[in-house]
C-alpha cells in the first residue's frame, strides 16, 4: 500500500467563492475525492492535504484530475509507502532515490 498525500491551495482570485472550481480526484481508477471544492473546503490562500491510502499493483501510480467546473488545481504531491499493519498515523519511511522520467504535456513518471 502506497500513502499519496495531494496539497492544494486555491490562490486564484477568481475562483475566491464556493463553487467555482470543482474537480475530482481519481486514484487507480477510484475515484479518491469527489467534486473537491479547495475554496468551500478551506477559503482562500489556505493549504488543503489530503491523505489517501493507494494499493499499486502494476507499479505504477496512476492519478487523473478530472475537469467538473473550471480546471483543477494541485500544488504538490507526496507518494511514500505504508509498511504493512502500519497505522495511518505513522510517520512515511524514508524514501530510497526518485527518478522522474517521460515528462509529456500534464503527465510524468516516477520511479
Amino acid at each position: 500500500t502506497t500513502r499519496c498525500a495531494s496539497h492544494f491551495a486555491e490562490v486564484w482570485t477568481g475562483a475566491f467563492n464556493t463553487g467555482v472550481r470543482v474537480f475530482d480526484v481519481r486514484m487507480e481508477g477510484s475515484i479518491a475525492l469527489d467534486d473537491l471544492d479547495i475554496f468551500a473546503r478551506v477559503g482562500a490562500d489556505k493549504a488543503l492535504v489530503t491523505a489517501t491510502p493507494v494499493t499499486v499493483s502494476d507499479g505504477n501510480l496512476t492519478i487523473d484530475f478530472i475537469h467538473v467546473i473550471q480546471n483543477p488545481n494541485l500544488s504538490g504531491i507526496e507518494v511514500y509507502p505504508v509498511a504493512a499493519g502500519a497505522s495511518e498515523d505513522d510517520p512515511p519511511s524514508t524514501p530510497g532515490s526518485l527518478a522522474v522520467s517521460n515528462l509529456l504535456g500534464n503527465s510524468l513518471s516516477l520511479t
